[in-house]
C-alpha cells in the first residue's frame, strides 16, 4: 500500500486530489497539546472559474496556495490535523482569484466533515444511553 493510499485510508477521507509529498507526517505541540500533522496539497485543474463561470483555459494562472488548518479524526489518540495547502489560481477574465475546494470539508469550515459525523453519533449514543 503506499504511502498515499495509507494516509487517506488512516484519516477515512476520499479525495484523489489532495497529494502527500516526502516529509509529509510530523508532531508539532500547539497550546501545549502534541498534535499529528499529515501535510498535503490539494491540487488539480478546475472545469471553470468559481467566480465567473468562464470554462478553465490559457487565461488561468496558478496563483500561490493557501494553507488551512483541517481538524480531523484522532490517530493513536493523538489529536490531528490535516495542513492541507490548497491551490490558488487567478482568472484573467474576471481578475478575481479563487481557491480550489475539496469534499473533506464544506466550504468555509476547518472540521472534516468525518469528524462532524463522528461527534453526531457519540451524541446519538449518549442520547440513547440517558433515555434508557
Amino acid at each position: 500500500m503506499s504511502n498515499q493510499n495509507y494516509i487517506t485510508e488512516m484519516l477515512e477521507f476520499e479525495d484523489n486530489n489532495v497529494i502527500f509529498k516526502e516529509n509529509y507526517y510530523y508532531k508539532e505541540n500547539i497550546k501545549e497539546i502534541t498534535y499529528k500533522i499529515f501535510e498535503g496539497y490539494l491540487i488539480y485543474k478546475p472545469k471553470c472559474c468559481y467566480k465567473c463561470g468562464v470554462v478553465f483555459d490559457d487565461k488561468f494562472e496558478k496563483h500561490g496556495f493557501i494553507n488551512s488548518d483541517i481538524k480531523s479524526l484522532e490517530v493513536s489518540f493523538y489529536k490531528t490535523i490535516l495542513r492541507l495547502h490548497k491551490q490558488r489560481y487567478l482568472c484573467k477574465h474576471c481578475g478575481k482569484a479563487f481557491t480550489l475546494s475539496t469534499s473533506i470539508t464544506n466550504y468555509g469550515c476547518f472540521i472534516s466533515n468525518n469528524t462532524k459525523h463522528k461527534i453526531a453519533k457519540d451524541l446519538i449514543k449518549i442520547k440513547k444511553i440517558a433515555s434508557a
